[in-house]
């Protein structure tokens, strides 16, 4: 973890016996929290502090404790104080009491990124404390960092509000939780932008393993090692969810535990094959996101996508999964989505 005080600089230029007294006052609040939490303090670096935590979780929940403190006590005491602090998970170097390496450098250089009083983390810490803290937390993508290799994706953790995951700026402004309340077992049909498609894909699959950990996501337009990848970057767990690759041609024998390929050619008869078969794999509660319709147009004429549509949304309702959601881009044929929407419990643009 690594922290620094909003303003600082400019406060001792200006007045630097007031700066004194509010380090003075900050130390005085944010260490016990340090000790609290399990905090090591490696170092003082003028208003700024760096704390080593024996996990994620808690380095986050002591800077979100962090902020709540000084938000409540400096503002009864007439002297704010607003602190941005950034958190990395990651091998460090031991040296003389000092600690050095890339995850020191990344906490660094992501801790600037959050607002005043805000806290943002990497996606390594995201990934381990997302199912297991209730703060408001924003995607706000890859960031080049300095001295670091690698773009790093960074999220912001809000903790004066609970219970909310927000969207980026730039993601689907549709509430997908409010979309699918009421709904049992519900078959959705999803119109999705175009120009912002990738986004709202990495949303849906989001909400869905959320919600549902478990799942098949049937994809037909890219292959299932690039979308691996994209989800990783996103922070998305996709480690209980089976994968149907309509378009990658691989020997069976190189078929991994969780996903199925079916080879380049999309065959229809097979592919409700497979999707019926990765169904039944999972037992226990689950979903079926089928990405994208739109791509089976390529192939086949809208007749016979609706008609392979309609078979499929019959199934779905009889597997009883949790949720099942297809996919069609909102420029595709307007007859496809005007057939199908009678057999869907609900349309929604996303």
């Amino acid at each position: 973890m690594f922290t620094d005080i909003v303003g600082y600089t400019a406060l001792t230029q200006e007045n630097e016996s007031l700066a004194m007294q509010i380090l003075d006052l900050q130390r005085s609040i944010i260490r016990p929290i340090f000790a609290k939490c399990g905090g090591h303090e490696i170092k003082t670096i003028g208003d700024a502090f760096l704390v080593e935590f024996p996990s994620a979780l808690q380095a986050v929940q002591c800077a979100a404790e962090i902020q709540k403190t000084l938000t409540d006590q400096t503002s009864q005491e007439g002297k704010k104080i607003l602190l941005r602090i950034g958190i990395h998970v990651g091998d460090v170097i031991v040296r003389e009491g000092d600690v050095y390496g890339d995850s020191v450098n990344i906490a660094s250089r992501i801790e600037p990124l959050a607002e005043p009083g805000g806290i943002c983390i990497s996606r390594q810490v995201y990934d381990q404390v997302w199912n297991k803290v209730e703060y408001e937390t924003l995607e706000l993508g890859e960031r080049e960092l300095k001295n670091v290799q690698h773009p790093v994706m960074v999220y912001s953790v809000r903790p004066q509000t609970v219970g909310k995951e927000v969207q980026s700026p730039q993601s689907a402004s549709v509430d997908l939780a409010k979309e699918f309340e009421g709904l049992e077992n519900p078959v959705v049909l999803g119109l999705m932008d175009p120009i912002r498609y990738q986004e709202s894909v990495l949303n849906l699959l989001r909400y869905f393993t959320r919600r549902t950990p478990r799942g098949v996501y049937v994809t037909l337009n890219k292959p299932y090692a690039t979308l691996l990848k994209s989800f990783s970057k996103a922070g998305i767990s996709t480690e209980s969810v089976f994968f149907v690759d309509a378009i990658t041609d691989v020997p069976a024998t190189e078929e991994d535990a969780m996903h199925a390929c079916l080879g380049s050619g999309i065959d229809l008869t097979n592919l409700g094959i497979s999707i019926a078969k990765a169904i039944k794999q999972i037992k226990e509660d689950r979903f079926l996101l089928l990405d994208s319709l739109s791509t089976l147009l390529i192939y086949y004429d809208s007749k016979a996508v609706v008609k392979f549509a309609h078979l499929l949304t019959e199934k779905m309702r009889s597997w009883n999964s949790s949720g099942s959601l297809i996919t069609v881009e909102t420029n595709s044929e307007r007859d496809v989505v005007s057939q199908l929407s009678p057999f869907c419990d609900k349309v929604i643009r996303i």
